[in-house]
């Protein structure tokens, strides 16, 4: 089984695994439901949790689309066929950044923030130190393909969930996220102009010149006005410019 789910893996995040499972899966449902019984049988995976996430899918579908951050149109809903529309999502302009890793860890870090740990490598071969909040060290599961990684440099980790047993607090559904994540969507950000220091919510240390800092600041304001803009449903023709300006804006920043 191990075996079967080392073809899925993405190096660096195991969100970016997950996505993997489902977009092969739903592959295979393309030829039929067999096909995708199949698939899960052949890959030692759970039919119906595969089932679950393709319910979750489209909940999420409907909710974006009746706070008005999809239009239904133009994805060809019919309302016979909702999973050809989320197919259809995939190919359209709302995804037309799918394949950008950093701008996708930058939104699974707006979703579970403060769910954040900053990694430091450690002296040693695959050696790392890996703390919450200052004061919480925290691992890598075993299941995350990041505690599987030989070198390691300095960053931010976003975590989904965290346990812990008597010997350590582990963390699993892992992704590194950039630096700038963590300024337009993370808390509350100080920016310390002499020490060229940007700290968000009282311990995340980022190093950057306090210029950049500000600008970063300013952005975040920016883009908590469209949402909030986008979530009152104004205009949709400027929402659309708006929110196309931002989204190239973010995407330009961070390194593709």
């Amino acid at each position: 089984a191990k075996a079967k789910h080392q073809a899925f893996a993405d190096p660096d995040s195991d969100f970016g695994t997950y996505s993997n499972v489902w977009e092969s899966y739903e592959e295979a449902l393309t030829k039929g439901s067999s096909s995708g019984r199949k698939f899960c049988q052949s890959n030692y995976l759970s039919i119906q949790a595969m089932r679950e996430i393709g319910d979750a899918r489209q909940q999420f579908f409907d909710l974006l689309c009746g706070i008005g951050f999809v239009d239904r149109t133009s994805v060809g809903e019919a309302n016979d066929d909702r999973r050809k529309a989320l197919r259809n999502l995939r190919k359209s302009l709302y995804n037309e950044n799918g394949n950008n890793s950093n701008l996708l860890n930058a939104v699974i870090c707006a979703g579970i923030y403060p769910n954040v740990a900053h990694l430091k490598p450690g002296t040693s071969y695959g050696d790392y130190t890996m703390y919450h909040k200052r004061n919480e060290r925290l691992y890598f599961h075993n299941s995350s393909v990041n505690a599987k990684r030989k070198v390691y440099s300095e960053g931010y980790i976003c975590f989904y969930e965290k346990f812990g047993t008597p010997n350590r607090v582990s963390v699993a559904a892992t992704c590194f996220v950039h630096p700038y994540s963590l300024l337009l969507f993370g808390g509350i950000a100080k920016v310390k102009h002499t020490e060229r220091l940007v700290i968000v919510d009282g311990w995340l240390e980022i190093n950057m010149a306090a210029q950049t800092g500000v600008i970063m600041k300013e952005l975040r304001h920016q883009v908590d006005a469209l949402l909030t803009k986008m979530i009152e449903k104004a205009d949709p023709r400027e929402m659309q410019t708006m929110s196309s300006n931002m989204v190239n804006g973010i995407v330009s920043l961070l390194p593709a």
